[in-house]
């Protein structure tokens, strides 16, 4: 009662004096009005957010229900952190182990099949097997693969994503140019069944540990667990492209890590066809590449040169982003003259002879140089024996053509020093005798330490589609190396082992791998589009940790990325923070927005904590602000069991269905067969489990330390929803819809107002129905409105929940929502603001911290509401005396902590809103206006005068497209290559034109040229890796107000040049900043008097010097832009991942070379397939 009759009252005193200055003809605007305009608006915004979210009596049930501000040290919960890490990651070990113990052993009694009964379909014992393709050659059908696959049913799974899976048998899958009813590889097949039983067993014992575990044959099959339906590359035509021999966790775990030389043969007779087919031997070369590989290509006719000047003279590391960025310049060179083989070769073995003599972080163990060639006429047995008389370098050959008939001297190439010659006559023969090389590498596994497993950074798994690291061994049998089995870690799963919630406000934890790339890292976006960028597997974590008090100089940072820190090489060598007393810190800029919107970034001062994971190649850390070192904590009362005696009250504080759970948290496995079931209705059913046995569920048991968070969040809570719905009673037209709250636990509740005149959709249906609806959010003006429950469900993962834990002092942060719609009744007349029967959404929040007595505070959760923006825009209307209108001669603008707008008083319509709403007030363009100078030179003033504070930030995760810098290796062009595409584009619409009408004519797709087919490399038009900065501004929280930005008369002035004088006008420009109390706004009022304001000399003045904002290419930050004449090539520290085994120890006679075969009928047609598909 007392505050609402204060706001009157000083509503009235403000209105009284408004008029009284009018009524002296006084200049509309001064300081003080605008005062009071922000105090009058901010105590009527801020009465209805603290009235319709409760936030003061949330606030106070915490402390009624004893909740503990609690000092950590970090030192202390890394290590709790670390030992729960190596406990989950040590179980998917000790699987992996298992499954190798079981093939190794059951080797030596497998008994060999008949090898014609199996292929024989009269007979029984015709072999069949769970063949995860169900699609069919459409061009050759085999009959033999028709019958060869057993039939499962396939369920959707809550475990797996909800993906359909069959638990009780693992599934099989052949790479398309392996024929899958080889009598050897069906042999090995049914060698590998033995693995079913230990899949479902270690499953039904490991439940809660639920992942995709694999053996892949080095005959090239994967038997894979559980079974499910094969994800195509393009499911129209069946394409499948993977080979799991290609994969990481197969290649770390059957070879060393390697040296490579590519060199191609770019004489003039490699042009055509056999260029082609060349590039897609490099593609393959390159797929079979991991992390830990290094590398680099040569290209020679009458002189070699490597590919990229800037890689020249030595290896690179086998990054995404590397082999991408060659396998693109591979497109900008040409055939042309004759072979220098000596020069290329002495060329190749002296980087390699270099690397190996200068062995260490850069380089791998085994070294090898791979020709592509046409067909050399010397073996120059004169340069092998110069560089290579100990034969410690393989040297494979592929020669390239089904028309080369002379293969002697790259056989011997190959034979005479440890290597293997493969003769690829066409595109289907690549894939398989490329592998070939695999098999050669993989011999000396049998004599490494067979107990020393392999652990993979971060990649996408193709079953999942999701990111995980796995762990795998080397299957050896008979000594000889077999395959190699794996068990895949979700990321989600390690992130939950080292959580957020068991920390302080803004800290968070990360994990590095042995290269010093992220494992995980809250400020990873790995994707782009819904697609896995290029370099999503290879962010340094210098890249991540951006630091602050950077600036640009001519489009170069002032201080680039520093590879070499003592923090980045602790990280990569697994050392711990304990042994140093003083801990590494540094001032850097945290992004929250994301995944592919960049704008809102905010300072903070690390200290970093950090331990290496036992029996892994990662390490963990902790990034902990200097202020940051307070959690909350349960009751002092309770025990370590503080819910054992849980009644069915509990279960009440989950009734109801307007609440969620945070959706990549576990707190409580679901049954494999619960496919319908939601993670709030599980954990609702565990609970009364809980609450009748007085025992924790087995399927909850490893999520205690949450659960127990969660229910103490849910108790302090559940009476929330009826305070919220007592308070709706609020005057309708403040326009609040919706009231939620968020906690550090994941607990998210929310409760919708019923407002008599909203309504969620508007009244003729022009949006799509709820089976084609994404999830994504609505970007049309006639869709209806998408609910919060399906847009913020992640708690503290959500954007509004981190903006708001930056204003800790009571502060509602707002925002607006343009693509969200509230629409009205018909003939309503509750909302006169709102703009074609519809309103946008204003959404405001706040966090809760419990505090004790000595001031310290702990983050517990953030309470937000959303209401609409007709109301909002009412509020400002009447707060300052309908002058904030937009047929007034006063311009009024709200800027939140970032200078983007939230009102402006400016005409418009729904649609003509997002020019300038949450736009950028120092960028601001407006179409159909003659606004936007003045406000660009209002928001220099904001910065000069330290309202807002200029901050830099460097996002190194983007990426460019038609980046002309990549193509340093232009001077390998020449203008016979721009005529040569051109007439093989000709080439191709013919061979097209005689495909299409006779089958028989694919042959001829042969000569056609081909675009990259490669998984890796298909991407490749969606851009490459760079780095883009950007000018942000941030509000100083310190700034209150009221601040005078210009009052009177502001010379405007040309610039004086050596044709004419400084032409000079003049303009009255009176304009005032002023924070809005206990919010992120910031009122911005403006009025000008006469006509010169919007001349050209006024308007070219006001934004001379407007700020800088936007992304642009940063040069220098790290060495993704290359220049030819800028090279920046970063030497990285790194941890070498294995030790290193003699190539003295293979056996020198070892077969060295595959038959030259036709490719069967049925590659021939699916390589065309390929082609076509991928152009």
């Amino acid at each position: 009662m007392l505050f609402g009759l204060f706001f009157r009252l000083f509503a009235l005193a403000a209105e009284l004096h408004a008029q009284d200055l009018r009524g002296r003809g006084a200049i509309p605007i001064s300081a003080s009005i605008v005062e009071q305009w922000a105090k009058s608006f901010g105590l009527d915004l801020y009465s209805t957010a603290t009235t319709a979210t409760q936030a003061e009596e949330l606030e106070q049930k915490y402390q009624e229900k004893n909740a503990r501000v609690e000092y950590f040290d970090p030192e202390e919960v890394i290590d709790v952190m670390k030992a729960r890490l190596e406990k989950f990651l040590g179980r998917r070990r000790q699987l992996a182990e298992i499954l190798k113990e079981n093939l190794e052993n059951s080797y030596s009694l497998f008994q060999m099949v008949d090898r014609e009964a199996i292929n024989d379909l009269q007979s029984d014992d015709f072999y069949r097997f769970v063949d995860s393709k169900s699609c069919l050659n459409r061009h050759y059908v085999d009959p033999l693969l028709i019958n060869s696959s057993l039939s499962v049913s396939y369920i959707p799974n809550p475990n797996f994503f909800n993906l359909p899976v069959n638990t009780e048998k693992s599934a099989i899958h052949v790479p398309t140019p392996v024929y899958a009813r080889d009598p050897e590889l069906l042999s090995e097949i049914i060698w590998t069944e033995s693995l079913d039983d230990i899949f479902k067993a270690r499953r039904a014992r490991e439940f809660f540990a639920a992942s995709w575990q694999y053996f892949c044959s080095q005959k090239g099959f994967m038997r894979f667990y559980p079974a499910s339906p094969w994800f195509y590359d393009d499911s129209h035509t069946c394409l499948d492209m993977y080979d799991c021999r290609n994969s990481e966790w197969y290649i770390d775990a059957a070879t060393h890590a390697k040296n490579i030389i590519i060199m191609l043969d770019m004489s003039g007779s490699m042009l055509g066809q056999r260029f082609e087919i060349a590039k897609q031997t490099i593609e393959m070369i390159l797929e079979t590449l991991t992390e830990n590989d290094f590398f680099n290509m040569i290209v020679f006719s009458e002189e070699p040169k490597f590919i990229l000047s800037c890689f020249r003279n030595r290896l690179v590391q086998a990054t995404i982003k590397n082999k991408k960025l060659m396998r693109v310049t591979l497109d900008n060179v040409t055939a042309e003259g004759i072979a220098n083989y000596p020069a290329a070769l002495s060329l190749a073995f002296e980087v390699l002879i270099e690397a190996s003599q200068n062995p260490g972080v850069n380089s791998g163990c085994q070294n090898a140089i791979m020709l592509i060639t046409d067909g050399p006429s010397d073996t120059y047995e004169d340069i092998f024996e110069k560089y290579n008389k100990d034969k410690t370098i393989r040297f494979f050959t592929y020669l390239i053509g089904d028309d080369v008939t002379e293969t002697r001297e790259v056989r011997w190439m190959a034979c005479y020093n440890r290597g293997y010659f493969a003769h690829i006559s066409n595109l289907a023969d690549v894939q398989e005798k490329v592998q070939s090389y695999i098999g050669v590498m993989s011999r000396l596994t049998p004599e490494r330490n067979r107990t020393d497993p392999v652990w993979t950074g971060a990649y996408y798994d193709r079953l999942g589609a999701v990111l995980v690291a796995t762990v795998a061994f080397p299957v050896v049998a008979n000594d000889s190396f077999r395959g190699v089995v794996g068990a895949s870690a979700l990321i989600t799963e390690l992130q939950q082992m080292a959580p957020l919630y068991m920390l302080g406000t803004h800290s968070y934890t990360f994990i590095v791998d042995n290269n010093g790339y992220v494992v995980h890292h809250p400020q990873l976006r790995p994707l782009y589009m819904g697609k896995a960028k290029p370099h999503y597997n290879s962010m340094d974590i210098m890249e991540m940790e951006v630091l602050a008090d950077n600036y640009l100089e001519n489009g170069s940072l002032a201080n680039p990325v520093d590879y070499d820190s003592d923090l980045r090489r602790h990280l990569a060598d697994g050392v711990s923070s304990k042994d140093f007393l003083r801990k590494f810190s540094q001032k850097v800029i945290w992004a929250c927005d994301g995944p592919n919107n960049l704008r809102r970034v905010y300072l903070q001062n690390n200290v970093y904590h950090y331990r290496g994971i036992n029996n892994t190649l990662m390490s963990l850390a902790l990034a902990v602000p200097e202020d940051s070192r307070y959690r909350i904590a349960l009751p002092s009362t309770y025990s370590p069991y503080p819910y054992k005696n849980i009644d069915c009250k509990a279960v009440k504080w989950f009734s109801g269905t307007n609440w969620r759970l945070h959706p990549d948290w576990h707190y409580c496995r679901i049954n494999d067969s619960d496919y319908s079931m939601t993670k709030e209705e599980a954990f609702v059913i565990n609970m009364k489990h809980y609450s009748e046995t007085g025992r924790i569920a087995r399927n909850c048991a490893l999520y205690t330390y949450l659960i127990e968070r969660l229910l103490f969040d849910a108790e302090v809570t559940s009476q929330m929803d009826s305070a919220w719905i007592q308070e709706s009673r609020l005057d309708e037209r403040k326009g609040v819809h919706l009231v939620y709250l968020a906690t550090h636990a994941g607990l998210t509740r929310f409760v919708s107002m019923d407002l008599k005149d909203v309504q969620y959709q508007p009244d003729v249906q022009t949006w799509p129905s709820d089976d084609n609806r994404t999830e994504e959010l609505p970007t049309t003006l006639d869709k209806p409105y998408f609910h919060f429950s399906k847009r913020h469900t992640r708690a503290l993962d959500e954007v509004f929940y981190k903006r708001a834990m930056q204003f800790l002092n009571g502060e509602f942060v707002f925002d607006i929502n343009i693509t969200n719609n509230i629409y009205l009744k018909n003939g309503s007349q509750t909302y006169p603001h709102a703009k074609d029967g519809r309103s946008i959404i204003v959404t405001g929040n706040r966090a809760i911290l419990v505090r004790d007595d000595y001031g310290n505070e702990a983050p517990a959760s953030v309470v937000g509401f959303e209401m609409l923006y007709a109301s909002f825009e009412e509020m400002i209307y009447n707060a300052s005396h309908k002058m904030c209108h937009f047929n007034s001669k006063v311009r009024c603008y709200l800027l939140d902590e970032h200078g983007y707008i939230v009102y402006a008083s400016l005409p418009h319509t729904s649609q003509e809103r997002v020019h300038y709403l949450r736009q950028f007030f120092g960028h601001l363009s407006l179409e159909n206006t003659e606004n936007g100078a003045i406000e660009r030179y209002l928001m220099k003033k904001l910065v000069d005068l330290f309202v807002y504070q200029k901050l830099l930030y460097v996002d190194f995760q983007d990426l460019c497209q038609n980046l002309n810098l990549y193509n340093s290796a232009r001077r390998l062009f020449n203008p016979l290559l721009a005529v040569s595409k051109l007439i093989i584009s000709i080439l191709q619409k013919v061979i097209r034109f005689f495909v299409e009408i006779n089958p028989l004519a694919i042959i001829f797709s042969l000569f056609s040229r081909a675009s990259c087919y490669t998984a890796t490399f298909r991407d490749i038009q969606d851009g490459l890796p760079c780095d883009r900065a950007s000018s942000f501004y941030l509000l100083n929280n310190d700034f209150k107000g009221p601040l005078t930005l210009a009052e009177g008369k502001q010379l405007c002035s040309s610039v004086a040049t050596s044709d004419s004088y400084a032409r000079v006008s003049s303009c009255n420009l009176y304009a005032y900043a002023v924070r809005i109390e206990k919010t992120n706004l910031v009122l911005v009022v403006y009025s000008t008097e006469g006509t010169q304001c919007n001349g050209d000399l006024c308007k070219d003045y006001f934004s001379r010097d407007s700020l800088p904002w936007g992304f642009n290419i940063a040069l220098n930050a790290t060495d993704k832009v290359m220049h030819p004449q800028a090279c920046k090539l970063t030497t990285r520290y790194r941890r070498p991942p294995s030790a290193c085994q003699a190539v003295e120890d293979d056996d020198p006679f070892a077969h060295c070379s595959g038959c030259s075969s036709q490719a069967t009928l049925s590659l021939v047609l699916l390589c065309t397939v390929v082609l076509f598909v991928v152009r």
